[in-house]
Order: structure tokens, then C-alpha cells, then sequence
């Protein structure tokens, strides 16, 4: 269970930044945390916005900083959009939100009784036969569900 300061990450984001030891400021009510979360071991980053321009601040438990740069086994410019995409969606009333780094969608939520997958690539990152093998290996219950890309510029 990843470290985090008690009482205060708004509720909707707590299962989110306890599975991937990663709170977004704006994940955070009360006064500036930032003395507490480099105390239990968290590093401030400063990754892309994916809903507006610029910057969002965050922390990440340097626990799962890889000497290459790399959050887990991720690229920090996926790790940090696929979290951002799980957050936004639980903004827009998406329940059972989930993040995966390896053997499904990126993110799967439920929207209405139907389950949604999501997918950050970039562009030339998989070839159209990687693609529809990703899509094809799918969860079951997504299936019903459109399949959602999501380019970088």
C-alpha cells in the first residue's frame, strides 16, 4: 500500500494514489503537503498537463523510480498521462476506475453499466498489427465497449 498523508487526498482519488504511488496537487484539500510528502519518501515531478497547457504538479514515491528515469515499468510520459486519464475520468463520474501497467487497457472504467478501455500510445509506437492484437486480447467485458486511442502530439 503506497504512503500517504491521512486525511488529505480527496476520497475519489485515494484508491487511485494508493495503487500507483502517485498524488496529483490537485488530488490534495487542506494546506500545501509538500513537507509530508517528501517526509514518507515522495518526489515532486512536473509532467505534462494532458488537459490544459503547461504543467501539473506531483508526487511520486521514489520507491518505484527506476535508476533509468523509467515509473515502474513505464516511460514517465505514459505513467503520468495514464494516471492523469485515470483521474479525469473519475472527474467525469466514471466508477471502478482501474490502471494497468502491463497486461490490459491502460485504463478500464465503468460508465452506465458499460465497461470503457482506454490506450495512450504514441504515434509509430506499435504497428497496425500490434494494435489489433492489443485490441483483441482485450478483457472480455470492454468488448462491448468502444476501444479509445489517445495520441500524443
Amino acid at each position: 500500500m503506497a504512503p500517504v498523508v491521512d486525511g488529505r487526498i480527496k476520497e475519489e482519488y485515494l484508491t487511485l494514489a494508493k495503487e500507483n504511488y502517485i498524488i496529483f496537487n490537485e488530488w490534495i484539500e487542506g494546506e500545501d503537503q509538500a513537507y509530508n510528502l517528501q517526509k514518507i519518501g515522495s518526489k515532486p515531478q512536473n509532467p505534462q498537463n494532458i488537459i490544459n497547457r503547461g504543467n501539473v504538479l506531483c508526487w511520486v514515491h521514489e520507491g518505484i523510480i527506476k535508476e533509468d528515469g523509467n515509473i515502474k515499468n513505464q516511460l514517465p510520459d505514459h505513467y503520468f498521462t495514464v494516471i492523469q486519464l485515470a483521474g479525469l475520468l473519475i472527474d467525469m463520474g466514471f466508477e471502478d476506475v482501474k490502471v494497468n501497467h502491463s497486461d490490459d487497457v491502460d485504463v478500464s472504467a465503468k460508465l452506465h453499466g458499460k465497461t470503457y478501455g482506454f490506450e495512450y500510445e504514441h504515434p509509430d509506437s506499435h504497428n497496425k498489427g500490434e494494435i489489433i492484437d492489443k485490441k483483441t486480447a482485450q478483457r472480455s467485458d470492454v468488448q462491448t465497449s468502444p476501444f479509445h486511442w489517445i495520441k500524443s502530439k
